[in-house]
């Protein structure tokens, strides 16, 4: 079974990915990993972090399409979660291999910014992440394009009838739907 975990950052994707390696021996792969590859290796791709999100997701597509399908066809259980991905591809994979994909995504489209912010600053500051060197004005406005980027894809899940968990509030017990989710 492919396990898909798309939506924004910051909404718990890793958190949940970790969780599902260690109690359900389920193996996961970041799709930033692939960012940062294709980055570094082959910038003619122009596939970035830090890209407005819909165009890395397009980019990124063509890349992690195959990397999906080479999993399916290996029929391994495996986690591939990340913010660059778009409902309406995995919807496509989905017709493809109906019994091989359990995909979600996650975000957190009710949320305010300032509380968003407040929470990153409060806890994610002992941590090694990339909000820690981000400045207070500008983590702010990356939190209010999460939030709309959130809306998006609630609004593309609910078009494909793909499943969304809505981690505004709540948010560990959304994250353990998450799991529930994956695992039943």
């Amino acid at each position: 079974m492919l396990y898909i975990l798309g939506g924004v950052s910051r909404s718990g994707k890793t958190t949940i990915a970790r969780r599902l390696v260690v109690e359900k021996a389920i193996p996961f792969f970041c799709t930033d990993y692939l960012v940062t590859a294709l980055q570094e290796g082959a910038p003619v791709l122009d596939v970035r972090h830090g890209q407005e999100f819909r165009l890395k997701a397009e980019k990124l597509w063509p890349v992690l399409k195959p990397l999906m399908e080479h999993q399916i066809n290996k029929n391994r259980s495996y986690l591939i979660e990340g913010d660059g991905i778009l409902p309406y591809y995995v919807s496509e994979l989905i017709c493809s291999n109906p019994h091989d994909i359990k995909a979600c995504f996650i975000g957190f489209p009710e949320a305010k910014p300032q509380v968003k912010f407040n929470k990153e600053r409060e806890y994610g500051m002992n941590k090694v992440n990339w909000t820690v060197s981000v400045e207070d004005k500008e983590l702010l406005r990356k939190f209010e394009n999460m939030i709309e980027v959130s809306k998006y894809l609630r609004t593309e899940c609910q078009k494909y009838s793909l499943n969304y968990f809505d981690c505004s509030v709540n948010f560990e017990e959304n994250l353990e739907k998450v799991i529930q989710y994956f695992t039943n």
